[in-house]
């Protein structure tokens, strides 16, 4: 009987070992596939008929992965391309957000240079 109370110590940790061990794959897997789904989303965004509408969504999708950063690049650049007094605004806004959102991130560097740029702009008067 003294023997059977220490296998059954190691039978339930080896037992919560392999529950957080399949806990772990699974999750694994989950983000792998949400990450998939992110640079999916992107991509086709960027495909688009209409891309500031498609980016702005894939913006959405793809916040909190590794996508997010160059989707917020993609949609502030597309605005700055519009060049209405409203995307100008609009790109300096999401451009400003990303930075503050992903501080070192390889898109940093070029949305600054952006807002650089949206500094210099003149609206029309009127």
């Amino acid at each position: 009987m003294e023997n059977e109370l220490p296998l059954r110590r190691w039978l339930a940790i080896g037992g919560i070992i392999a529950v957080l061990a399949t806990v772990v794959v699974v999750f694994q897997e989950m983000s792998a596939s949400s990450e998939q789904e992110a640079w999916a989303s992107l991509d086709a965004a960027m495909a688009s008929e209409e891309p500031i509408p498609a980016l702005e969504s894939a913006r959405e999708v793809t916040r909190g992965t590794s996508a997010g950063p160059w989707a917020s690049y993609q949609l502030a650049v597309a605005l700055y391309e519009e060049g209405t007094v409203a995307d100008i605004q609009r790109a300096e806004q999401v451009a400003q957000s990303s930075i503050s959102e992903n501080p070192g991130h390889a898109t940093t560097e070029l949305l600054q240079k952006l807002l650089d740029v949206l500094k210099t702009y003149d609206a029309p008067a009127g």
